[in-house]
């Protein structure tokens, strides 16, 4: 199977991919039922969840086969968990009244504000760590 999938694999998922577009089309055209729309939707979510679940049960097939090659992603996963609780830790826990407006209905807390606003500076430090290794590694290719 796994040789099969090695080889096929894109082939396969992009003929299943195909298959439910076709059959979300021609439901969808064929009438205004929601529950037309519905599969259509509820397929891509499903779809999401189990590629969301394969992908971590292979990445952790390959740490568990392969530990001491998996070191270095395991190290960087650990600085990326160490990174968030440092910014989650130092973020402003207080809400603003647009916040607590918009909020209301959300339940958002002092502490859902404080993972929002960890979660966004991990994302901004990262985005600008791409950004200067990008241009580092342009410049020394430009050397080469």
């Amino acid at each position: 199977m796994y040789n099969f999938l090695v080889k096929n694999g894109q082939l396969v998922a992009f003929g299943i991919g195909l298959l439910i577009t076709i059959i979300y089309i021609v439901g969808a055209v064929g009438g205004d039922s929601p529950e037309r729309f519905n599969f259509g939707l509820m397929t891509a979510i499903g779809l999401s969840i189990l590629c969301a679940v394969v992908m971590i049960l292979f990445g952790l097939f390959q740490v568990a086969s392969d530990p001491k090659g998996s070191l270095k992603g395991i190290i960087t996963f650990a600085l990326l968990i160490g990174l968030f609780v440092v910014l989650y830790s130092t973020a402003d826990p207080t809400l603003s009244p647009a916040m607590v407006a918009g909020g209301e209905g959300a339940g958002l807390t002092e502490g859902t504000s404080k993972f929002i606003s960890g979660a966004i500076l991990t994302t901004l430090v990262l985005l600008g760590a791409t950004g200067v290794v990008f241009a580092l590694s342009e410049i020394r290719n430009f050397f080469k």
